[in-house]
């Protein structure tokens, strides 16, 4: 990941790098933007459960209610106070 980072990111000033990586606070889901994609996400499955009796099924309902999850800017600026976020 380093090395991913570092040539992604290379000549370039902190405040402009391409990529960036979070650092999240450990046992702490509360504060962790990645819980509300899967909590979404498991709320949606459990909303379709009698249409969602295979894998496929419970994996595309999960998918498609992907497209529409909006990250919680507020927590990233617990992490990080200049979000690229676009």
């Amino acid at each position: 990941m380093k090395e991913y980072l570092a040539e992604q990111n290379e000549g370039l000033a902190e405040e402009d790098w391409r990529v960036t990586c979070l650092w999240f606070a450990p046992n702490a889901p509360e504060q962790n933007p990645v819980e509300d994609i899967w909590l979404k996400g498991k709320n949606a499955i459990r909303k379709a459960f009698n249409e969602n009796q295979t894998f496929t099924k419970v994996k595309d309902c999960f998918m498609s209610n992907l497209k529409e999850v909006k990250l919680s800017v507020e927590k990233l600026n617990w992490y990080w106070s200049y979000p690229q976020i676009n």
